[in-house]
């Protein structure tokens, strides 16, 4: 299950992350903030800015090994 959508590309800004949550981790969710007593948007907020970390760290590791091949 990948829960990366993509990256938006904006004129002059910031490329932004896109991360969309399918059934099965909403579910997951749901059960979670069950268990713990807590609000699903809590743990889906966590989730998803995990995810959006490990994913700029991925690009921007990728983009370090690019420049490394260049040079």
């Amino acid at each position: 299950m990948d829960i990366f959508d993509g990256i938006k590309n904006t004129k002059g800004k910031k490329k932004s992350i896109t991360i969309s949550l399918d059934s099965e981790l909403y579910n997951s969710i749901t059960e979670l903030a069950k268990l713990l007593g807590v609000e699903k948007a809590l743990i889906a907020r966590t989730v998803v800015n995990n995810a959006r970390n490990i994913i700029a760290k991925r690009i921007e590791q990728e983009q370090k090994n690019n420049k490394d091949i260049k040079d």
